[in-house]
Formats: structure tokens, C-alpha cells, sequence
């Protein structure tokens, strides 16, 4: 028996379908629009590599077991590193439609370390690779 309010099967997969298309070009289109300019990734970038040495740094300074001088010595070395990360990290970003991949490099003894490189996706910087140790910024893994 036909029931008239009943809508066929097919007609609801069809349906689903639609929704889904719709909310993956929501998705792609939110993506386009929080996808940052060369400037702005720059930027955050360099935000978040001041945000792990400052961090590094405050550590040093506040460890018990350093002299003074030592101590003077970190808290000149958080005073002066923005400038020394603005004139040493070369930051090469790729910028695409919807996302934008970057790679932060330093050169240390004419070697080229990779100090950051990841993604930008939805205005979010994601790290995935780093030469640079967790513990040391001067080594190399």
C-alpha cells in the first residue's frame, strides 16, 4: 500500500547527500576565509617561536642554581630576542587557497636547521616538524 506522506528511499539518500555537499563546501569556504596573508602567517609565526624561547628563557632565569651574571645574562637574552629571531629565522610560507604551509629556518656554522615547519589551517599554526630539540634550541637532533 502507497502511503502519501511517506517519502521514497531514494528521494531521502538524495537528501543526505545535498547536506553533506553543502556542509563540506561550509567547511572549505570557512577555511578560504581564515586562511591568513603572507604577513599575517609571518606574524603568527614568529609569535609562536617568541612564546617557546621566551618560555625557555624564563626557566633560565628563574632556575636557583645560576650566578647572577647568568641571570643578567638570560634576562638580556629575553630583552634582545625578538630582534635576533627577526634577523636570523628566514621564514619561507606557501600560500594556498585553504590552508598555507611554512618552513622556519635558522643557519647556524653555515648548516641550515629546520626550527619550525608545519601547516596554517583555519588561522591555526600546527607544528609538525622540528630539527631543533625540546630541551635545547643550540643543538641539533
Amino acid at each position: 500500500m502507497y502511503n502519501k506522506y511517506s517519502t521514497p528511499e531514494s528521494k531521502k539518500v538524495g537528501t543526505g547527500k545535498l547536506i553533506f555537499g553543502l556542509v563540506i563546501i561550509a567547511v572549505l569556504f570557512l577555511a578560504a576565509l581564515k586562511n591568513p596573508s603572507r604577513t599575517e602567517a609571518k606574524a603568527e609565526i614568529k609569535a609562536m617561536i617568541m612564546e617557546k624561547v621566551s618560555e625557555k628563557m624564563r626557566q633560565e632565569v628563574t632556575q636557583e642554581d645560576d650566578n647572577a651574571w647568568q641571570q643578567i645574562g638570560s634576562g638580556l637574552a629575553m630583552l634582545f630576542a625578538p630582534a635576533i629571531i627577526d634577523n636570523m629565522v628566514q621564514t619561507e610560507i606557501s600560500d594556498y587557497v585553504f590552508l598555507s604551509t611554512f618552513d622556519a629556518n635558522v643557519t647556524i656554522n653555515e648548516e641550515k636547521r629546520t626550527l619550525l615547519a608545519g601547516v596554517i589551517v583555519f588561522g591555526k599554526v600546527i607544528p609538525l616538524k622540528s630539527d631543533i630539540k625540546k630541551d635545547s634550541f643550540s643543538e641539533a637532533e
